[in-house]
């Protein structure tokens, strides 16, 4: 099984938690990245958890392990954080901004993949979820449609991806 992305969300005392909106097309995700070769899964999300927050990782709790494609897979933790405010310092070469939401606040503009995903972390009570995760782009475009600055930048960030055999990303 082999994974290649990670993602943490961090949760305070307030049940409130960390998003990050992305400075290339700005949508709010929740913090990770790219797991590198012969990377171990957790070491790769401490490692991104720190280049995009400055967050030294505590606790790392395995939520959600989503299946992309043949065998290939996208991990999912939570982290508990005792402070209602922790020290975060973002980079700037990847992240526009951040800010700590609820399910019931959550920032415009997010894709459906990225809230399914919060939702589970949320909801997480001590179960791995283990499920196939897959983006359909017709629905993640249409959602985007309210926000016609985003739904273009999403739009030329689709064709470029395609145009270069690249996956593409939200």
């Amino acid at each position: 099984m082999k994974v290649t992305g990670v993602h943490v969300l961090l949760i305070n005392s307030d049940n409130k938690f960390l998003l990050t909106q992305r400075k290339d097309v700005p949508l709010w995700v929740i913090p990770g990245g790219t797991v590198e070769k012969n990377e171990d899964p957790k070491k790769a999300c401490e490692r991104e958890l720190f280049e995009e927050t400055r967050v030294k990782a505590g606790r790392l709790i395995l939520a959600a392990k989503y299946k992309v494609n043949n065998g290939v897979y996208k991990n999912l933790y939570i982290m508990r954080v005792p402070e209602f405010n922790i020290d975060v310092f973002i980079d700037k070469k990847e992240v526009k901004s951040y800010g700590w939401f609820t399910i019931e606040n959550l920032p415009s503009p997010m894709s459906l993949y990225e809230i399914s995903r919060v939702y589970d972390a949320v909801n997480f009570k001590g179960k791995m979820i283990e499920r196939a995760l897959s983006v359909n782009i017709k629905k993640e475009f249409l959602n985007q449609l309210k926000n016609p600055f985003i739904f273009l930048l999403l739009l030329a960030s689709f064709v470029i991806n395609r145009l270069t055999n690249k996956s593409f990303k939200l």
